[in-house]
């Protein structure tokens, strides 16, 4: 009796860890999503690059493995844009000639295959940031641009913006409950599974079509450089000023770029179509 008194403990232990986890990040997701109802499409297409799972996953790895852990993670979580951006070009291609879950099975299939192959790597914040610019240069060369969708002025249905955060939470929430088991590499590369992009996808396609979706998902990189920015300037900083400080000092920064994107949208948008 007393063991499986103790393997209850453990896994009412667990069930909790992973309960209060995804409930933070869940909040954080829907929180954002809620503000991206209340904006124009502009800005809620740059929203999709802010780190609403890296940031709320760095800080719970931190909580949970402790400094050295998410210090070694942040480097991995910078190279880790390759894997995201891997998935939404694969979305996109495969688009024609599947529809929507043929698409979300190729274009995360080609996120795990992307990972799993930064994973192996030895990774510097020099080379992490290489990895992450390649990335966005390769998605420049191979990603075929479509018309941006001509979006509704009317709210998403709240079910959808509810589903995206728990569906975030969980992800994040296993990843740093796990994150021992799969070290600070993997931990920190998993942690930026795409779920969001999938997530808008299915919405879109569900309330629209597929087409919807893929087009907007041909445009979703440009917000990239606010993810890029939050992990680079994280990785470079939590070594010397440690986690906290440059969580908030990250953030900070990655919100200035979305600022800088939106106003460069804004008048891109003005003067005629968008720039591939």
């Amino acid at each position: 009796m007393e063991w499986t008194t103790v393997a209850a403990h453990g896994v009412a232990t667990a069930a909790l860890s992973l309960t209060w986890k995804a409930a933070i990040t869940a909040a954080v997701v829907i929180g954002v999503a809620l503000l991206a109802e209340r904006a124009n499409a502009v800005l809620a297409a740059v929203l999709m690059g802010l780190p609403i799972s890296i940031g709320p996953a760095l800080a719970l790895l931190a909580t949970t493995h402790g400094e050295p852990f998410v210090i070694e993670s942040a480097r991995y979580a910078l190279a880790s844009v390759f894997g995201v951006l891997a998935f939404l070009v694969t979305y996109v291609h495969a688009a024609r000639f599947t529809g929507l879950w043929g698409c979300l099975i190729a274009g995360y299939s080609a996120w795990l295959s992307a990972t799993l192959a930064v994973g192996h790597l030895s990774l510097s914040i020099p080379g992490a940031l290489g990895i992450a610019v390649a990335g966005l240069l390769l998605t420049r060369l191979t990603m075929p641009r479509q018309a941006p969708p001509a979006l509704s002025s009317d709210p998403h249905p709240l079910r959808f913006i509810i589903v995206r955060g728990v569906l975030a939470g969980l992800a994040v929430a296993t990843v740093v409950t796990a994150g021992r088991a799969l070290g600070p590499a993997l931990a920190g590369l998993f942690a930026s599974f795409p779920v969001i992009f999938g997530t808008v996808a299915w919405m879109l396609a569900t309330l629209g079509n597929n087409d919807l979706a893929t087009a907007t998902l041909s445009h979703a990189d440009r917000g990239m450089a606010s993810f890029i920015s939050f992990c680079f300037c994280f990785a470079v900083l939590a070594p010397v000023v440690s986690v906290w400080p440059a969580l908030g000092i990250s953030l900070l920064i990655s919100v200035l770029v979305s600022v800088g994107l939106v106003m460069r949208l804004k008048h891109t948008s003005a003067n005629g179509s968008p720039k591939t």
